[in-house]
Formats: C-alpha cells, structure tokens, sequence
C-alpha cells in the first residue's frame, strides 16, 4: 500500500534507533508509547543479534569472516524483547529478518499503561541482570515470531494482517 494509504489507517509509526543500550530504548520505547494509540506501530532497530561480538555494550569490529556483519553493533538492546515479552504480554511483536540485526515490530499499544513506568526500578535491575551466555541468541529469536520482509515486500498488507490492527 502507498504511505499515504498507510497513514489513513495508522495515525503514528516510530522507529527507534539509538545509543544501542537497553536503559536508553527501553525509556524511548516508555516514552514513545505514550504518545501513540492501539493503532500505532513501534519499529525497534537492532534487537536480533546473530553473534555475542554484536551485543556487547562498546563497539568492537568484527572478523572478516563475518562477511556483512562485521561492522554490524546492535549494543545490548535485545534485552528488551524479553523484559516486554514477560511484562507486556499485551503486546503484539514480531521481528523482521532485516540484516543486519532485525527489527522489531510492537503493536496493541496503550498509552495508559503504567506497568513499566510503575516498576522501572526493578525492570532497570532486570535488565541490567539479563545476559546473553545465560539467554541464548537462539531463546531470542525463538522468543517472538520472525517474519521474512521479502514476503513484505511482496504483499505489503501481511503486516497489517499480521498485527491484527484495526
């Protein structure tokens, strides 16, 4: 569908992108999800990692044999996959197989919800306790569905469908 087809449909679509630590998306994730309604849409960048070198908390280059991925640095922002999974089950997310590091898509927002402001002290602990020997990369991305984009790209309206978004 056109942007502006989508726009008719969807007040609000945000994408977050940033500092590649989970304290920093998980309050714009908090944020964000203040301003939007149950139709909108959050994209989270980089939180489907392939390799323990991409989460680690500094930016290290990887070997040659990472081929694309080499450069590639998603931070430890997948952890916030889990803490929404557990916390937010009333969330409806899936990941998009996009390389470098996926993206996550979050709908079925409430912008009334104060689960995660109300216990954000003890969410900060968990996150903080999270660690990816103990998590797995493949607990991760068997943690929420992985949709192929090139089947988006092919018919665009599965997102929609996917999400139930009316």
């Amino acid at each position: 569908m056109s942007s502006d087809t989508f726009f008719e449909q969807h007040d609000l679509v945000c994408f977050l992108d940033g500092m590649h630590r989970s304290e920093y998306l998980f309050r714009d994730f908090m944020n964000t999800e203040r301003l939007c309604h149950r139709r909108s849409i959050i994209f989270m960048h980089d939180c489907l990692l392939v390799n323990a070198r991409m989460a680690l908390r500094t930016h290290e280059l990887g070997q040659a044999s990472e081929g694309h991925r080499q450069h590639a640095w998603t931070g430890d922002v997948w952890k916030i996959v889990p803490l929404l999974r557990k916390h937010r089950p009333d969330l409806k997310m899936f990941a998009l197989d996009r390389a470098p590091a996926g993206l996550v898509a979050i709908a079925n927002l409430d912008p009334t919800c104060t689960a995660l402001a109300d216990g954000y002290s003890r969410l900060m602990d968990e996150l903080r306790e999270l660690d990816l020997e103990t998590y797995s990369i493949r607990r991760l991305w068997n943690n929420l569905p992985v949709i192929s984009s090139r089947s988006l790209v092919a018919h665009p309206k599965n997102l929609i469908l996917f999400l139930n978004i009316q």
